[in-house]
């Protein structure tokens, strides 16, 4: 990690942020899923326990009917509360037979449901039977004492498979608990494993922060360092550049000093070969104007002396 840019540091750590939340809300959803379908499943399981104990209820309250129906026959007063009796194994019968249908619209395990659906025809058989038994101790109380044996045989069958089916409930109840125990064991356990490696990565991350800070604190002083070396080297090189530049300054001034006196100098020369030329000039046109007047002079005594010749010794035309 010490060896990683500072950037491949930052992609790692917010990664792993990123990683982190993601787990924990992903933990969390599970969690809170898991739960529901637990509660769903605890709520299916205990009223359809509830509806079988209720409906276990109506199976006692119907055999109480049959008996209670043959008491009033040796008291005498069946034909007064016949309709009474009737009444009250009807709705002990559909609350019985309800019970037992609303448990196969429940989603219970496909094993159980398919125990309760075998229980529901016995649920109605014993319903009938409850009816025909009540109605043979109003009606015909010589026969009652066979019609309530096959009552009873039914009675104890009914029970058993009421308390087989019961059993089948109960377990499923268990298991559902079970569940909910495991499953929440099991999402608190992750959420406590998700939190511990959400702290460690965010004590990394604040570590690593911290070294990338130094990192760059350390990257900050060699860059100034340098900008100070730089700014030296500069300055060095500015001071002997200038330092270069003055000396060739100087001594530009001094050959231009020292052209300028040579200029001089050759001016005074040139000025003094001037003056010479000028005065050997003056010598010269001095001469030339003697040498000229005397051949002017001489010319005009050569002319005066043919003059003369002419008028003494006249020529002929021929000549």
């Amino acid at each position: 990690m010490k060896n990683l840019s500072v950037k491949t540091r930052s992609i790692i750590i917010s990664s792993a942020f990123v990683l982190c939340v993601l787990a924990l809300g992903g933990a969390g959803l599970w969690g809170l899923a898991t739960l529901q379908q637990i509660i769903n499943n605890t709520s299916v399981a205990e009223e359809a326990l509830s509806r079988h104990n209720y409906s276990d209820m109506m199976h006692d309250a119907l055999r109480s009917d049959v008996l209670v129906a043959q008491q009033y026959h040796q008291e005498g007063t069946a034909a007064e509360k016949s309709g009474e009796i009737f009444k009250s194994i009807e709705e002990h019968g559909r609350e019985f037979v309800s019970r037992a249908e609303e448990n196969l619209q429940v989603d219970l395990p496909p094993e159980l449901k398919k125990k309760v659906e075998d229980l529901l025809p016995n649920v109605k058989a014993y319903y009938a039977d409850a009816q025909e038994t009540a109605k043979t101790a109003l009606q015909q109380p010589e026969a009652f004492a066979e019609k309530y044996t096959e009552f009873q045989a039914r009675f104890e069958d009914m029970e058993q498979r009421m308390e087989g089916v019961g059993e089948d409930i109960q377990k499923f109840v268990k298991s559902v608990a079970q569940e909910a125990v495991s499953a929440t064991a099991l999402t608190t356990y992750t959420l406590y494993i998700v939190s511990a490696i959400a702290l460690l990565v965010a004590f990394l991350s604040h570590y690593f922060s911290g070294q990338t800070m130094k990192m760059l604190e350390t990257i900050g002083v060699a860059q100034r360092a340098k900008e100070i070396e730089l700014q030296t080297q500069l300055a060095s090189r500015f001071e002997a550049s200038v330092g270069k530049i003055v000396e060739a300054v100087v001594q530009s001034s001094s050959q231009v000093s020292a052209s300028a006196v040579q200029m001089a100098t050759s001016a005074e020369i040139a000025r003094t070969e001037t003056n010479a030329v000028a005065t050997a000039l003056e010598h010269s046109s001095g001469s030339v104007q003697t040498a000229a007047s005397l051949g002017a002079l001489r010319v005009g005594r050569s002319a005066g002396m043919a003059h003369d010749t002419r008028a003494c010794c006249p020529r002929g035309r021929g000549e």
